[in-house]
């Protein structure tokens, strides 16, 4: 698997791109291609999705690593973090990004789910993000 620079000290650009739709439901969840795209992962490993995006930057981060200047730096568009990992879950991620005034689009990476629906209304209910959706991806 393709290893990403971390913390953005230099950034990917990826060609031809997909569109990324939620499994199972046929739902555009919207391109990711032309972003400026922050991985919060304790892996710093390209995910297949994010794999040959066309003029897309992405960077990579450790969730203790995800400050204020970090964001000011890198302005991502869309930030990216499994549902669930060894280091911390979409939650503490939200909550993070709340705390630090980010108000951008926030992506979960995870397996298919029986109910995604269910997992999309806890977060939101819980973290109170607006822009808040759930990518399933085959591992």
């Amino acid at each position: 698997m393709p290893r990403i620079p971390s913390t953005g000290k230099r950034h990917l650009r990826n060609r031809n791109g997909p569109t990324v739709t939620k499994p199972g439901t046929g739902g555009r969840i919207g391109t990711l291609a032309g972003r400026r795209i922050l991985l919060v992962s304790p892996l710093p490993t390209l995910p297949a999705v994010l794999r040959g995006l066309h003029d897309t930057a992405i960077f990579h981060t450790r969730m203790r690593a995800l400050g204020e200047t970090l964001l000011a730096r890198l302005r991502p568009d869309i930030v990216l973090s499994p549902l669930l990992c060894d280091e911390h879950d979409i939650i503490d991620v939200a909550r993070r990004l709340d705390r630090l005034g980010y108000r951008g689009a926030l992506r979960a990476l995870s397996p298919p789910l029986p109910h995604a629906d269910m997992v999309l209304c806890e977060v939101r209910q819980l973290c109170g993000r607006r822009d808040f959706d759930i990518i399933e991806v085959l591992s």
